[in-house]
């Protein structure tokens, strides 16, 4: 269920009146919480497979996240956090490995990037996974080149809006569930960066991201 955020809507509410939210499950990582909705060779997303989407987040070409479907990656996606006042993206895409990797894998033509406000009470894990009630705040979708070398690509977030919307949002998630204490709770920004097309690999093994991350 995917709810598009009006700007005049009363937030202070918003969880009591609506069940327009998507429930989200993250890996509880120490550094950023993150999850896929699939993972190449691995069907235990609980465990660190050789692609899993814990790569995306060292920086490293030589590893990399790709998708495990057999339908070719469109509309998989990897979910993180987002730094606060975070303005650009910085995408290396495909398996960048090495060049015949780089070519044997699918890699992105389009992604969809799906920014979130998402609430948290502190303590409530299923097993290793953090639970979170997001809102969708914003969307935007970049075309991206087929190629190894590192792209940017401008979110152009309004961080004082976004975080007026943010405390609205948490105050009434810490009014739904009757919290005594309102550090129980926490909002925080998360991210969903969906594959919209893809350039074919010769092998057509699966689509690859080798690393994101974020910058002011």
């Amino acid at each position: 269920m995917i709810f598009f955020v009006p700007r005049d809507l009363d937030f202070n509410n918003f969880f009591n009146s609506n069940s327009d939210y998507e429930e989200i499950l993250l890996f509880c990582s120490s550094t950023n919480p993150y999850i896929s909705s699939s993972e190449y060779q691995n069907e235990d997303i609980r465990e660190f497979g050789p692609y899993g989407p814990h790569n995306l987040f060292d920086k490293n070409p030589a590893t990399c996240w790709t998708e495990g479907t057999s339908s070719g990656g469109i509309n998989e996606y990897v979910i993180c956090g987002l730094p606060e006042n975070s303005q650009k993206l910085h995408f290396r895409n495909g398996n960048c490995k090495n060049s015949t990797d780089f070519n044997k894998f699918n890699r992105c033509k389009e992604i969809s990037v799906q920014i979130y406000i998402a609430a948290h009470i502190l303590g409530n894990e299923i097993e290793v996974f953090c639970v979170y009630e997001a809102v969708k705040y914003d969307t935007k979708v970049f075309s991206v080149k087929d190629t190894k070398d590192v792209q940017a690509f401008n979110l152009d977030i309004n961080w004082d809006r976004i975080s007026q919307t943010k405390n609205s949002i948490l105050s009434s998630y810490i009014k739904r569930y009757k919290l005594a204490n309102p550090n129980e709770a926490i909002a925080q920004y998360i991210v969903k960066i969906q594959i919209a097309d893809i350039f074919f690999g010769t092998k057509v093994i699966g689509t690859s991201i080798s690393d994101i991350w974020f910058s002011d």
